[in-house]
């Protein structure tokens, strides 16, 4: 009888455990919440961290829609005195957002995205670790991963410590009319 009794209860865990409720943990991100606030974008939605029970948890998530991006027109137009910005790039802070020897992160199409100014040169890395996509956040010279402590360094994105082991991905930035763009 014990033994019909486990012959029953097996199968029923094997079915349990490759369907699972449709309310599982599979439908928040995989990344770990470290702070009241971080918010990620993942399958379609922004996860914002928060606190429940003392424990700091991923809200149910709200649907992001995409946005349209700008086209150029086939019509003819007036030239105008301002100077044009290519149609694949998108802005993304004001010029004086960035200050001199300092970094700001901005999110670009829901991407975490560097932007660091050294020499008067302005750079702009993926904002994403290469070990498991947390958020980086700028530390002095020094770009931290808060998840496990990975760093890279501000203007190369190069891994300075792992457990990351390939660099920041860098994106074609540029500056025009007091306002700062980057190509993703």
């Amino acid at each position: 009888m014990a033994r019909r009794g486990v012959l029953a209860v097996i199968p029923a865990s094997v079915i349990a455990l490759f369907l699972g409720d449709g309310a599982s943990a599979a439908d928040a991100p995989k990344l770990k919440c470290t702070k009241v606030g971080q918010s990620v974008i993942y399958r379609n939605k922004k996860f914002t961290c928060v606190k429940k029970n003392s424990k700091l948890v991923w809200n149910k998530g709200v649907p992001v829609k995409a946005s349209a991006s700008p086209k150029a027109s086939a019509s003819a137009s007036a030239s105008t005195s301002t100077p044009s910005t290519p149609t694949d790039q998108v802005k993304v802070a004001q010029s004086g957002d960035v200050a001199e020897g300092g970094s700001k992160v901005v999110t670009v199409s829901g991407k975490p995205v560097v932007l660091s100014r050294s020499g008067g040169n302005l750079t702009a890395l993926n904002g994403a670790c290469t070990h498991q996509n947390c958020a980086v956040e700028p530390s002095g010279k020094i770009l931290v991963c808060p998840c496990h402590q990975s760093k890279f360094d501000w203007l190369t994105g190069a891994v300075k410590q792992g457990p990351a082991t390939r660099a920041l991905p860098k994106y074609e930035v540029s500056e025009n009319a007091g306002a700062i763009y980057v190509k993703i």
